[in-house]
């Protein structure tokens, strides 16, 4: 009964989100299920779209519901000596999140729990595991996202070394230089596009 109420409740914060935003998971770049749908051996098609990254239980603890093992890192963040703020290290929950798959660590089709219905290619235990890295070897999604093959997506590619990119896991400085936001832990979380969310009062991936 807690299972079936639990799918019921995401269902309905699935459909508020369709609602709220103007953009569907469905057929994104984040949608898994449709990408390289018939290219077969390229990754685990689960016939499901939300499984790559949600579990309705016994999920990862780095999200609520996650589906996907937290990254070890260790990870290379972000400094400035003229920085007013700090930055974690590693990461927060959120981050670690999108880092599961972008770190370029772990297969992008790797999940704890595999639905109860679709099957996956090659079966549960299959070796088409791709993860997001530049590499260019069998394991790796750029063998055909090269920009040669398919669409390059090297860009999406951060890897564990993020001294080159916007700090994460940061706190929101308090100072007079930055805007001061609507909720000092949440932010400017309003539903407009434009709004921009804090996560415990941290600049998150989430955030843009």
């Amino acid at each position: 009964m807690k299972t079936k109420s639990l799918l019921i409740a995401l269902a309905v914060c699935l459909a508020l989100a369709s609602v709220v935003y103007s953009t569907s998971i469905v057929n994104s770049k984040h949608d898994l299920s449709a990408i390289l749908v018939n290219m077969n051996g390229s990754y685990n098609q689960y016939n499901q779209v939300c499984v790559y990254c949600h579990t309705p239980h016994g999920g990862g603890t780095i999200a609520p519901l996650w589906n996907k093992s937290t990254p070890a890192g260790p990870y290379n963040i972000y400094t400035s000596s003229t920085m007013d703020s700090t930055v974690g290290n590693p990461p927060s929950g959120i981050s670690r999140a999108c880092l599961s798959c972008h770190d370029g660590t772990a297969a992008v089709d790797a999940i704890i729990n595999a639905p109860g219905t679709g099957t996956a290619w090659g079966g549960a235990n299959s070796t088409y595991h791709r993860k997001m890295n530049t590499v260019g070897d069998a394991s790796s999604c750029y063998v055909c996202h090269n920009g040669v093959a398919t669409t390059d997506h090297s860009m999406a590619y951060l890897g564990t070394d993020l001294t080159n990119d916007h700090p994460i896991a940061m706190t929101y400085p308090a100072t007079s230089d930055f805007n001061t936001p609507t909720d000092a832990q949440k932010g400017w979380g309003g539903s407009a596009a434009n709004d921009i969310k804090l996560y415990g009062g941290k600049v998150e991936c989430a955030s843009c």
